[in-house]
C-alpha cells in the first residue's frame, strides 16, 4: 500500500497542465522533434499559463510552486 497520495490542488494542477499540453503541443510535437523547430505560438501560450514562472514567488508576477508541483508540471509536459 502506498503511503503518499497527491492533494486534490495537485491533482486540479496537473490535469490543468496535462490538457494544456494536449490542446497545444501533442498533436505537433512529432514535428517539432524531427524538425527541430522552436513553436514560438507554443511557447507564449505556456508562458501565458504560467509554466515559465513556475517557481517564481507570486509577488514577482510567478505562479509561486514548490519544487515539488514544479516538477509535477514538468512531468506532465515531458509525458
Amino acid at each position: 500500500m502506498n503511503p503518499f497520495s497527491l492533494t486534490d490542488e495537485q491533482k486540479k494542477f496537473m490535469s490543468r497542465v496535462l490538457d494544456l499540453v494536449r490542446t497545444e503541443l501533442a498533436s505537433r510535437s512529432r514535428e517539432i522533434d524531427e524538425k527541430g523547430l522552436y513553436p514560438w505560438d507554443i511557447v507564449r501560450k505556456f508562458a501565458a499559463f504560467g509554466l515559465f514562472g513556475l517557481a517564481v514567488p507570486k509577488a514577482f508576477g510567478g505562479m509561486g510552486c514548490n519544487l515539488f508541483d514544479t516538477c509535477l508540471a514538468v512531468e506532465q509536459v515531458a509525458r
